[in-house]
């Protein structure tokens, strides 16, 4: 699987769960913004960033890069973080299936987080459908 099938699946993830939570779930009609996702619930719409990592550090913990480089040949070094001010929301899909629904605090101007415990408050999960 390339790295596009992984983004893929982990928006579709995010679409899921939010549309189980009760949400109302937008896509932006083009890829030229910096949220994947917009989600309506009683009236309050959150910009949300859809992150995916299948890489573990030696502890056995997610690494997630919060960057983006580009994504096509005509990158030219710039690379752009994730800001609060951009996005309300990062939803990570881990490949093993786990989700978590980050705030802002967490990953404002960060290039990287590894989950692991510090983390486990954020995990999110469907005891439903």
């Amino acid at each position: 699987m390339n790295k596009k099938q992984q983004g893929d699946i982990g928006v579709a993830k995010a679409i899921y769960y939010y549309s189980a939570c009760g949400y109302i779930v937008s896509i932006p009609a083009t890829d030229n913004s910096r949220y994947d996702l917009l989600v309506d619930k009683n009236g309050k719409i959150n910009r949300v960033q859809v992150k995916t990592s299948s890489y573990k550090v030696a502890s056995g913990s997610y690494e997630v890069q919060l960057k983006t480089t580009g994504g096509n040949q005509s990158w030219h070094g710039t690379v752009k973080k994730i800001s609060a001010k951009e996005i309300d929301i990062l939803f990570i899909v881990c490949e093993d299936g786990s989700m978590y629904e980050v705030a802002p605090e967490v990953f404002d101007n960060r290039t990287t987080i590894t989950l692991g415990k510090n983390y486990e408050s954020f995990r999110v999960g469907l005891d439903r459908w």
